[in-house]
């Protein structure tokens, strides 16, 4: 999704071992940057071991705090609307995720557009192309 959409600057919500980050730093063009956090390093270590083999370490801003904090940061930045894709892995905090739904264009759950998961979820939110 983030080469078909031609994604320059990607956000990913929890970074685990970061398989899903590699993807998107690899699909992304050499001057393109994917931010990601997480709130421990014991998994993403594992993942900057990967980033660096596969030669992506430059594109990847990772940081070590609650995406609340990590997406806070970023608004009080000014990176609103600056993101063209968001992917988000844990669903713990998906309410909380409509508070910052400007930081990007297009928000993503596992892949899915939150399009297709409003009746799943029942938020009653649908995330447009508009955000």
């Amino acid at each position: 999704l983030v080469a078909a959409l031609q994604a320059r600057k990607v956000l990913e919500l929890g970074t685990f071992t970061g398989y899903s980050s590699l993807a998107m730093a690899l699909a992304i063009p050499p001057d393109g940057m994917l931010v990601t956090c997480d709130v421990s390093t014991i998994y993403s270590d594992v993942a900057k071991r990967y980033w660096n083999e596969a030669g992506v370490s430059d594109r990847i801003d990772l940081r070590i705090a609650p995406a609340v904090e990590t997406m806070d940061a970023l608004l009080l930045d000014g990176q609103a609307g600056t993101f063209d894709f968001i992917f988000y892995i844990f669903c713990l905090i998906y309410d909380c995720l409509l508070d910052y739904r400007n930081l990007g264009t297009t928000i993503y759950l596992y892949g899915v557009n939150l399009d297709d998961c409003r009746n799943y979820f029942s938020v009653g939110y649908i995330a447009t192309s508009a955000l």
